[in-house]
């Protein structure tokens, strides 16, 4: 009799506790449930840089409750055929046509923009167009992300713009080769120039079509990228942008060592003195003493 009542009281218990765990999981909310962008406080930075990485832009965003600034996820725009969104639906993988790798879709993309790039005086340099004269080279560059991971591969497009003079003189080296990885004056992605200013990638996933994606980039291209390239033809123009003040993509400071740059070479060396002494005087603050070397290394070398 006591056997059977302590086999039962522990019976009791077990559920009671499995009762108990099954409350705190279902208590917890889903992640889409807590993760927010709060605009009231969320910063955009309102220069794009670029390195050997190529950052993408993104925009970051404030936790509701006790974390701050996640990552803003990317705009990702995903042009799926109508094989792909039959396969999307479920059907059998034996009545759908082959699909195509992620890099094959892209370079499917690019042969087919390339017309018009190439119209516009863009040279193609493995997955980048490229326009150089007159001392500035403009770049049309196609990143890319995860391109061995198919459901989860992605590209963008970035606006490059280099100066020769300027590179060889902050270098201390001759224009590379490749024009792409001259240290950018302006630099932007595509979605920079959209009226929202966010990211814009581009899906790779299998089920795309890149017949509908190339029609989407090649707008893109003719109504926005190359009218924003073209601004930067010669030399002469790029120096009247940089002069002008307005806000152009990419590092500031970048820009301002490319405009004295510029007027020393036209000869207007205080004009250069200073703008370069002005850049130094802005970035006083302890832990800058080696950008300040280089900003008045960089003056040295142009006799300012």
């Amino acid at each position: 009799m006591k056997s059977s009542f302590v086999i039962a009281l522990i019976a009791v218990v077990a559920a009671s506790a499995l009762l108990r765990v099954d409350a705190r999981g279902q208590s917890v909310p889903p992640l889409a449930g807590v993760w927010t962008l709060n605009r009231s406080q969320s910063e955009f930075p309102p220069d794009i840089g670029f390195n050997p990485a190529w950052a993408t832009e993104a925009a970051r965003g404030e936790r509701t409750g006790t974390r701050q600034q996640q990552r803003q996820r990317p705009r990702i725009h995903r042009a799926r055929s109508e094989a792909g969104n039959r396969a999307g639906a479920g059907e059998s993988r034996a009545t759908l046509p082959a699909m195509s790798a992620p890099a094959e879709i892209l370079d499917q993309v690019l042969a087919t923009v390339a017309p018009l790039l190439t119209a516009s005086g863009y040279k193609k340099s493995a997955r980048n167009f490229v326009a150089l004269g007159d001392g500035v080279g403009r770049v049309v560059q196609f990143q890319t992300s995860q391109l061995k991971k198919p459901e989860e591969a992605t590209f963008t497009i970035n606006l490059l713009v280099t100066s020769v003079p300027f590179y060889e003189a902050y270098a201390d080296a001759p224009f590379p080769k490749n024009v792409a990885s001259a240290e950018p004056v302006v630099s932007a992605g595509i979605g920079r120039l959209m009226p929202d200013g966010e990211a814009i990638w581009w899906s790779l996933e299998p089920r795309v079509s890149s017949a509908l994606i190339a029609k989407e980039v090649g707008a893109l291209l003719q109504e926005r990228a190359l009218p924003f390239l073209a601004r930067f033809e010669s030399e002469d123009a790029l120096l009247r942008e940089l002069e002008a003040g307005d806000a152009l993509p990419g590092f500031s400071a970048m820009r301002e060592r490319c405009r004295a740059v510029l007027l020393a070479k036209r000869g207007r060396k205080a004009e250069a003195g200073k703008v370069l002494a002005a850049l130094v005087e802005a970035n006083s603050a302890e832990g800058l003493e080696g950008f300040r070397e280089s900003v008045n290394q960089l003056a040295r070398r142009l006799g300012v």
